[in-house]
């Protein structure tokens, strides 16, 4: 964004100042679309990050949120209320691998076309590849997570979450469904950012119960 036109897009500013505290001032990388919302279009743009953390890329949309003035009559949320993420092990590439900015132009499509609100805990069976046939991999659906690190914001326009994409196995979407809390836990042993390694294919581990203290205490 310039500086002319801060004051325009308060939903955007919003945005930029969640991901500022989590980079500072590293500058992501931008994909402008080519057809943003005001014309018909389903995003305005997705920024990369480099993650240091489990080397990853860090994608984020802007474009499911009402990015400039308020327009929908929801008070409380923003647009769709969430803007999608997603987290890609990063390999040797030096630029993020464009496939998933595909991915994340397809499901804003598809929230636009559908007005389904993707949240927390819901899965999707993409019927093929989550890469799109670009790169090797046997994930080939999606489950929803609150981002780890962004979580949700209130900007002028209403409440915004930051959902994030993580490329799941097909055999796991009925794990998912029916313990969404207790297979993110798994998902998350040893990934807290919930990082799609599109190299994975078994199911991580469920967590060892918690012992009980014979003595009543913690």
């Amino acid at each position: 964004m310039s500086d002319e036109d801060d004051d325009d897009a308060p939903g955007w500013d919003a945005i930029d100042a969640a991901l500022a505290r989590v980079y500072g001032q590293t500058k992501p990388l931008h994909y402008g679309s080519p057809k943003p919302v005001s014309l018909g279009g389903s995003l305005d743009g997705i920024s990369v990050f480099q993650n240091p953390t489990l080397p990853h890329w860090h994608y984020i949309t802007y474009g499911l949120t009402e990015l400039y003035g308020k327009v929908s009559s929801d008070a409380e949320h923003s647009g769709w209320g969430f803007e999608l993420c997603f987290r890609l092990k990063r390999g040797p590439e030096q630029q993020p691998p464009i496939w998933a900015l595909s991915l994340l132009q397809n499901l804003a499509d598809y929230v636009w076309k559908s007005k389904r609100v993707l949240e927390p805990g819901q899965t999707m069976d993409f019927r093929g590849p989550i890469s799109m046939g670009q790169a090797p991999t046997e994930l080939s659906a999606a489950f929803f997570a609150a981002d780890p690190d962004l979580g949700h914001i209130q900007t002028p326009n209403g409440k915004v979450a930051f959902v994030t994409v993580v490329g799941i196995l097909n055999a796991e979407i009925p794990l998912a469904k029916a313990n969404a809390a207790a297979f993110q836990a798994r998902l998350a042993a040893g990934n807290r950012l919930l990082v799609t390694d599109l190299d994975r294919k078994t199911t991580p581990p469920e967590a060892p119960a918690k012992r009980k203290n014979p003595f009543g205490f913690e």
